[in-house]
């Protein structure tokens, strides 16, 4: 996996995606001299230059002349499946929410005026999911695993079903996805800490069904369980 401490945040290009000019020098004054920006006004325009270059991630407008954000991002999406869709928009619309998720193609989506702050943290966020999976799959390509481990001078992580593990708290478990503790790096800047939190809640639970008894597990599943096992209840 690719962490936020070895990514240059320029090895990567951004295509930014507007029928405004002014919003795309707004975009250029503001992450310029932080990331390797493109820019195009319209859709179409965006999509022939998807001919020349391999973004990273795409930001793009929702409402412009002839063809919408959500729709290009979907063919973009077609085209570079690898790349993330940041979807920018001035209305605080539900209908387009639910299709920028239903789309497919929109990994996050932003109401302007955006901030620089934390778009600049959205962006970084963006460009570690877009190294990710090309590093997994170059990963997979050289049978070097799934891709879910990676050598990268890391020491391995202990396994959470270990004893004091199980027993530890769970604000100790949420500490280790945050910090790392020296053996793994810090997540804080790329999962949101609900996210983080989701992830400890997830842990506790394997960790709780490792050492379960059969007794334990609800009569409902108990007898589909049994009979995966080819067992009887």
């Amino acid at each position: 996996m690719t962490y936020v401490r070895e990514l240059d945040w320029k090895s990567h290009d951004i295509l930014v995606v507007d029928d405004e000019e002014d919003n795309l020098d707004a975009f250029r004054f503001s992450f310029r001299k932080s990331f390797t920006l493109h820019y195009a006004l319209g859709g179409q325009a965006a999509l022939d230059m998807l001919e020349r270059i391999d973004p990273a991630v795409i930001v793009s407008d929702q409402r412009m002349p002839g063809m919408s954000g959500i729709e290009f991002l979907k063919k973009a999406k077609a085209r570079r499946p690898d790349v993330v869709g940041i979807l920018l928009t001035a209305y605080a619309d539900l209908g387009v929410l639910i299709d920028a998720v239903n789309s497919g193609a929109v990994e996050r989506y932003v109401q302007k005026p955006w901030d620089s702050k934390e778009l600049t943290v959205i962006l970084r966020q963006a460009m570690v999911s877009f190294a990710t999976v090309r590093e997994n799959r170059r990963l997979r390509e050289q049978g070097e695993g799934d891709g879910m481990v990676v050598r990268r001078g890391f020491q391995r992580p202990p396994t959470f079903h270990r004893g004091e593990l199980r027993k530890a708290k769970v604000g100790y478990l949420f500490e280790v996805i945050t910090k790392g503790l020296g053996v793994m790096p810090s997540y804080a800047v790329q999962v949101p800490a609900p996210d983080r939190w989701a992830i400890v809640a997830y842990v506790r639970a394997l960790q709780k069904s490792h050492a379960a008894t059969l007794d334990e597990v609800p009569e409902p599943y108990r007898a589909k369980l049994l009979a995966t096992q080819g067992g009887s209840p």
